[in-house]
């Protein structure tokens, strides 16, 4: 009996001790999972970092911390999925106010003011309306225009912590455009103050460069720039204000102080690159070349500095001190912009062949990239290099990167141009990106009906869009112009008389309603139909069918 009840309660003993053993193992693993999540999160290996803590949650499901961490990861990755994450934290774990911070900031960021606003009403639904809140509040209006509800956020964010160096220099910053100078100087002197707290320095010191500059204060602009680029937290950002300040000013000392620069930057190429590349913005380009030679040839030649000394000798139009930079070598990335410097390198010399091939290589390295068809854009521009330039939008125009706004200026030149064939050749891409678009549609059916192109899907569409919309005087004149070339002239007119007299300003619906006029006898009305249509911009197509019918009008 007693051995019974002695092996009765090793067994529970064993029982308690594996259920215990899995507790503290799931601990282990749990814990074990998060260090290593935020490991990769240091290292900025979103990806490990963020499956390494899901594995986490998954260990021990409705975990805070590895929810937190989640969120964390997506937003500081950039992913879309962070302000939604962020929500999610907020919701598990309702008063904290800091996880409705989080998700507001994030979405913020974005520029997801729908999500901005859903953690803040959270915030003030839980109440938990902190400073931080109200300085959420301002920022959020600032986003939505809305200016007039800045300074009340903020007002009652440095109410809630008035020794908060940050909230006072924001709450001052609105104050510096008030109409009340009272109210304008307690501000200014308020953010001289925030000047000497080293939290709060370099942005103070800003705000007040701002002020004295929408004053038209000269003397205090140079003052206080002098005071940004030799404070201890200075950045070569800093320095560079003071640059533009002292030019802008016309003093003597921005040669010096530009000179200084040089020889502080000597070793040092990153700072090199954005001092040339600023010099190039303010119109200083010689000057960023001059210096370019003077740099040792280690440094000059190599990317990012060789891309932004090509850059200053590309605005100089020194093509042939171009050629030594972009004749070799690869800057990554960015060779696509490489071989379109050499491109025009080799055109200045007359290798027209050269130059072909390696322009051609620049549009196929730009890929996809909008970043990229810009910077080739800005180049075809400022060469003048319109065929480069077209066929460059019909690159665009056919990706799927940002084809819209290449299709919209192609649309503008061939319109100037009265080019048919290409605007036809621009609605139907249109209509590919969208089957929908009734206007796209009744384009390419007046384009290809001009062009007598397809004509029974040009039928074919006019129809559709007229039936889909017959008040559209656009559509209406489009398939009476489709009857009139089917030869069925009384319908057309019929179709037509239909239009408003609005409708009928357009030089082309009045030529349409001429041809049917014309074709149906009534001789009076079509020529002055016509002669309302010419004083009007017409394709060539048309102007060609205008004076047709007008010669058969006028022959005995």
């Amino acid at each position: 009996m007693v051995r019974a009840l002695y092996g009765l309660l090793i067994v529970g003993l064993l029982a308690a001790l594996g259920f215990t053993g899995r507790i503290v193992y799931k601990k282990m693993r749990h814990a074990m999972l998060m260090a290593r999540a935020q490991k990769a999160l240091e290292k900025k290996e979103y990806t490990q970092a963020a499956m390494t803590a899901r594995w986490a949650l998954d260990v021990q499901p409705g975990d805070v911390e590895a929810m937190r961490l989640i969120a964390r990861v997506a937003t500081e990755a950039g992913s879309r999925d962070a302000a939604k994450l962020q929500r999610a934290v907020a919701e598990w774990e309702p008063q904290d106010p800091e996880n409705y911070l989080r998700w507001a900031n994030t979405a913020l960021r974005s520029g997801d003011l729908v999500n901005v606003r859903l953690a803040l009403d959270g915030m003030r639904a839980a109440k938990l309306e902190t400073a931080a809140y109200f300085d959420a509040r301002a920022r959020l209006a600032d986003a939505e225009g809305h200016p007039e509800n800045i300074e009340a956020a903020m007002a009652e964010a440095v109410r809630l912590e008035p020794q908060n160096p940050t909230y006072r220099l924001r709450h001052a910053s609105m104050q510096t455009g008030s109409a009340d100078l009272a109210i304008r100087d307690r501000a200014l002197a308020t953010i001289e103050e925030l000047t000497e707290v080293p939290e709060t320095r370099r942005a103070a010191l800003r705000v007040l460069l701002h002020a004295a500059m929408l004053r038209r204060d000269g003397p205090k602009a140079v003052s206080v720039a002098e005071r940004l680029r030799n404070g201890p937290d200075a950045k070569l950002e800093d320095q560079l204000v003071y640059l533009g300040i002292m030019r802008k000013a016309s003093r003597w000392e921005f040669w010096w102080a530009l000179g200084q620069l040089q020889v502080r930057l000597a070793d040092q190429p990153g700072e090199i690159t954005e001092t040339i590349r600023w010099m190039v913005r303010n119109d200083l380009a010689p000057v960023a070349v001059d210096w370019g030679k003077r740099i040792p040839n280690e440094m000059r030649f190599k990317p990012p500095l060789a891309i932004a000394i090509s850059e200053a000798l590309t605005v100089a139009r020194d093509w042939e001190g171009l050629r030594p930079y972009v004749r070799g070598g690869e800057w990554g990335e960015l060779d696509f912009q490489r071989r379109a410097l050499l491109a025009k390198v080799l055109r200045q010399s007359g290798d027209d062949a050269g130059s072909r091939g390696q322009w051609s290589s620049a549009v196929s390295l730009a890929g996809d990239r909008v970043v990229a068809y810009d910077t080739l854009m800005t180049l075809t521009r400022l060469w003048g290099w319109e065929a480069e330039q077209t066929a460059l939008l019909w690159v665009i125009a056919r990706g799927e990167a940002a084809p819209k706004p290449a299709l919209a200026e192609l649309l503008r030149r061939n319109l100037l141009i009265g080019r048919t064939q290409d605007l036809l050749a621009v609605f139907t891409r249109q209509l590919e990106l969208d089957p929908t678009d009734t206007e796209a549609k009744n384009n390419v059916a007046y384009a290809a009906l001009l062009l007598g192109t397809d004509r029974r899907r040009a039928e074919t569409l006019a129809l559709e869009v007229y039936r889909a919309d017959p008040q559209n005087p656009g559509f209406a004149a489009t398939y009476a112009f489709a009857l009139h070339s089917a030869g069925k002239h009384a319908e057309g007119l019929k179709v037509v008389s239909t239009i408003s007299a609005d409708g009928l300003k357009v030089p082309a619906t009045v030529l349409t309603r001429a041809l049917l006029l014309a074709a149906t006898g009534e001789r009076e009305g079509a020529l002055q139909d016509f002669a309302t249509a010419e004083k009007g911009k017409l394709l060539p197509e048309e102007k060609a069918l205008l004076t047709r019918a007008r010669a058969k009008l006028a022959a005995p």
